[in-house]
């Protein structure tokens, strides 16, 4: 649908999202379109640009930044969410994921920013929950969720730009209401499918036998081929030429940009229904479907290795789209249930 919402038009600074320039969405956004609509949610950006032209380690291009979500409001960041993890691709760090995978829940703020500074973000929550909420830390350990995405292409990743002081300034400004998109906090150095990509986000408002729930998420995309970019069905890429930021930067390097390894997503969502852990996983695990854009999910290492026991060797990339499953997979499939299987017959 299409809204009138001005909030749903621009950012705060002014920036067009999608439905500016008349993309129409299924579902009815909340307010805000954003994942602050999720009563409690606040946002906080912290974003580094600084230099130009060559890569000099330690001194830039610049182009980081880190994003800070907190699930409840400030005085309330001890008190445990409900909470699951997925992972589409599994090359990832997300601190704190194991005490999810536990207890089916987490406290304190979300921090995403670059792969190199993770720990930063991880130790500076806990350094600004210590300031902050002092009390929370006092009969208790801290294990703040930290996730990353691989901005090296664009930023001077191994120069460890990104400081405490960074983490805490999003943290302190984190508000709720209309946020900023694009650009900023850890989604400054992003790139997917060829295009300059950045942080976004949305929401929606879902009834469910007489219930009304609101439901948002928080996207730093950092993936895809050019080719495989599809809008509302609708496959556009090869239709957008096949430019790619990354290869001028790639040769700067001397790394190859197609190398998927440096291909990721990190994606917060929050709701306001109330269930299990494991629901709230299987929700966020079909809402965040980006497969629907075009992105695929093959894995690093082909599972039948060569050149001796243990080896691995790179999967080859192969052009898929959505839904398509390539032909060995079928052929596999049909000699494991030997053609009994009704969905086996007359696959070749």
């Amino acid at each position: 649908m299409i809204s009138g919402n001005p909030h749903h038009q621009t950012t705060p600074s002014g920036r067009p999202r999608a439905r500016a320039f008349g993309i129409r969405f299924d579902g009815t956004p909340g307010p805000f379109n954003a994942i602050t609509d999720v009563a409690g949610v606040a946002v906080g950006y912290s974003t580094l640009i600084s230099g130009e032209g060559a890569l000099v380690v330690g001194k830039g291009p610049v182009r980081t930044g880190v994003t800070a979500i907190l699930p409840r409001p400030r005085a309330e960041l001890a008190t445990p969410v409900f909470a699951g993890i997925f992972g589409q691709n599994g090359n990832g760090e997300l601190t704190g994921s194991h005490i999810i995978e536990e207890t089916g829940a987490f406290n304190f703020p979300i921090t995403i920013t670059n792969t190199h500074s993770c720990g930063v973000s991880r130790d500076a929550t806990l350094r600004w929950m210590q300031r902050v909420l002092p009390a929370a830390l006092d009969s208790g350990w801290g294990l703040p969720v930290a996730a990353e995405t691989y901005d090296d292409f664009l930023n001077d990743i191994n120069g460890h730009h990104l400081g405490f002081e960074h983490v805490a300034a999003a943290l302190d400004g984190a508000t709720s209401g209309s946020i900023e998109e694009g650009s900023v906090g850890g989604g400054t150095g992003m790139i997917a499918f060829g295009f300059k990509a950045d942080s976004g986000t949305a929401s929606r408002i879902v009834e469910w036998h007489g219930w009304r729930y609101t439901v948002g998420a928080l996207v730093q995309g950092n993936f895809g081929k050019r080719s495989n970019f599809t809008i509302r069905g609708l496959r556009a890429g090869p239709d957008l030429g096949t430019g790619d930021p990354r290869k001028h930067a790639a040769r700067r390097k001397g790394l190859d940009h197609r190398d998927r390894r440096h291909q990721r997503a990190a994606a917060a969502a929050s709701d306001e229904a109330a269930g299990t852990p494991g629901a709230a996983r299987r929700r966020h695990d079909r809402r965040l479907r980006l497969s629907q854009l075009g992105r695929y999910f093959p894995g690093l290492f082909d599972p039948q290795p060569r050149g001796g026991a243990g080896a691995a060797r790179p999967h080859r990339q192969r052009r898929l789209y959505p839904g398509y499953r390539h032909r060995s997979v079928l052929r596999r499939r049909d000699r494991e249930c030997g053609g009994s299987d009704p969905q086996c017959a007359g696959r070749q």
